[in-house]
């Protein structure tokens, strides 16, 4: 325990205000129905009976399989404007997700659900920052590709996503060329699982953040 004192205003702090609203949400449904504007976070959750996923499959939905975000436009040069609204960009950036996920042939949108948040800009990156640290999401860490777009004509012929080799269907699958076999990346899952590095019902990560901290800089995602 640190000598100096707490400040509610640190980087760190404020992130994990951001993640613990986040996590107080309601599990919603996908595909969302409702349309909704603003950019801000998102924690999905798996509740099915793929094999790989049983250790973080539950009707609770405690750990995420996937944590992302949706920035307002222009966001990554740096050329928001504080006086424009972000529009649907997180009610979309979900949209796709779900599409994804019913496209799959070894999955079941009605498996899944979100929880969601509409953050003001400038807590967006902290806020998956801290959530990717402390549960080490499947589809973030140990499966790549699940947030991929059709990497369109040119890349076709190019390796698969480990995402779209576990689970095949998106329009784009037939069209590349195989990297490692689902057998290989189930073999990845369970080790992480195993080692306690991803989070599981049973157990935490063991990299997981403190509850707070009085002044340290934000921990990196890996």
């Amino acid at each position: 325990m640190s000598d100096r004192p707490y400040n509610p205003l640190g980087r760190f702090n404020l992130a994990r205000s951001v993640e613990a609203t986040l996590l107080q949400q309601p599990p919603l449904e996908l595909p969302l129905t409702i349309k909704f504007s603003g950019a801000g976070l998102y924690a999905i959750y798996y509740s099915g009976p793929f094999r790989a996923y049983r250790p973080i499959s539950s009707p609770d939905y405690r750990i995420p399989i996937y944590v992302g975000k949706a920035d307002p436009k222009g966001a990554r040069k740096g050329l928001v404007d504080p006086s424009a609204t972000a529009g649907l960009v997180l009610f979309n950036r979900l949209g796709d997700h779900s599409k994804s996920v019913i496209a799959a042939t070894n999955l079941d949108v009605t498996d899944f659900r979100v929880r969601y948040l509409v953050v003001e800009d400038i807590f967006i990156g902290m806020g998956e920052q801290l959530l990717i640290q402390q549960f080490k999401p499947l589809w973030n860490v140990y499966v790549s590709g699940f947030g991929l777009h059709d990497p369109g004509a040119g890349r076709h012929g190019s390796e698969r996503s480990e995402w779209d080799e576990m689970h095949p269907g998106r329009s784009w699958h037939s069209k590349m060329t195989q990297a490692k076999t689902p057998r290989r990346i189930e073999a990845k899952i369970a080790a992480a699982f195993a080692s306690g590095e991803a989070a599981t019902l049973k157990q935490p990560a063991a990299s997981a953040p403190p509850a707070y901290d009085v002044e340290g800089p934000l921990p990196k995602a890996p």
